[in-house]
Parts: structure tokens; sequence; C-alpha cells
């Protein structure tokens, strides 16, 4: 297994492998491309030979230029400094095929590595109704610690993009979701 930068030709498997398991439209194909063109995206995919088994990807932000409305609230509620840069750990995933085989944490480890060295705090948020607590233990392992969750957080995400939630089906999505830190004066876990 090859970990390496991911680039556009990698797209159409990385939406593949998203809406395999968040759901039909949850992943952007044109979003991603327009954002990996601007190099605002960090990310990296897991190659098994021409196969792709998973992705990860992120980037580095503050508040004041934040898109995510959503976070950018939220970030506003913790009281950050609205130029103070910070990590997001956007979205990762791995095929049904290779899932279990700590391919996941490789990635994640991967992605939290290159974060870190731009940023000492660095933010996801992960699923609460996912059908293993895959997110939660590969998370925790690398040092993430929950602020908090909060209640039908892709609600008016899917309403406006229109995916379907493999668990809520069509929208709204009224899953939950915990937002995570990993803040590396704190952190126990070496990269």
């Amino acid at each position: 297994m090859e970990i390496i930068a991911l680039s556009n030709e990698h797209l159409v498997d990385v939406v593949r492998i998203g809406n395999e398991r968040f759901g039909e439209d949850y992943l952007n194909h044109n979003l991603l491309k327009s954002q990996l063109e601007r190099n605002s995206l960090v990310g990296f995919v897991a190659m098994d030979g021409d196969t792709l088994a998973g992705f990860v990807y992120g980037y580095q932000t503050s508040v004041s230029v934040m898109i995510d409305i959503k976070l950018k609230e939220f970030f506003q509620d913790l009281l950050l400094p609205s130029n103070e840069p910070i990590g997001i750990f956007k979205t990762i995933a791995v095929s049904r095929e290779y899932a279990g085989k700590g391919l996941g944490k490789t990635l994640a480890n991967a992605l939290l590595k290159k974060l870190v060295e731009r940023t000492p705090k660095v933010y996801t948020v992960i699923w609460k109704q996912s059908e293993n607590k895959s997110n939660e233990i590969v998370f925790g392992k690398l040092g993430f610690k929950e602020i908090t969750t909060v209640q039908n957080y892709w609600e008016s995400e899917s309403l406006q993009l229109y995916y379907s939630c493999n668990i809520c089906g069509s929208p709204p999505c009224k899953c939950s979701a915990a937002v995570l830190c990993y803040d590396t004066r704190i952190a126990v876990h070496k990269l």
C-alpha cells in the first residue's frame, strides 16, 4: 500500500468512495477539483496498485476566512481569535474492501502530521451514527478530544446540496456530529 498526495486524477474514485461511505452526493467533484487547483486542500490517498483504497483531506484556515458557516459560528462561540490559524481535518474514508486493516489510521496520521506543521490546533467533525465506531477509535488514538456534540449537524447542508445520508435516506439528515480537537501543546500522541 502506498500513501501519496491527493491529485485531480484521484477525484473520481474519491467521490465514489465518499458516496459509498457517507451517502449519495456527499462529496462534490467540482468543488474538490477547484480546492485542489487553488492549493487550499491538503490530502492523501492510499493506493493498492492501481486501486484507490482510501483518502483523507483537510485544510488550514482561520475563523475570519472560514467558509463553513456552521463551524465558523462554533469557533466564534469558543472565542477563538479570528485570525488564529487552525487546521480542519475534513474527510476520511476507506473503501469497504479495505476497512478494518489500519488504513484509516495510516491516512489520518499522514494528514495530521501535515496539518500540525502549519498550526498547533486541528479540529474535525465526526459522524456519531456511523455503523461502527472506527472514527472515534482512530481519532481517540491520535490524541483528539471531544469538545461537544451537535444535534442534526448535516440537516441544512443535506437540504441545500440534496445528498442522501446512508442512515437517514433522503434529506434532511438528522445525524449528530462530535466536534474533536487535537492540540499539539497538550497531545500525548507523538506523530
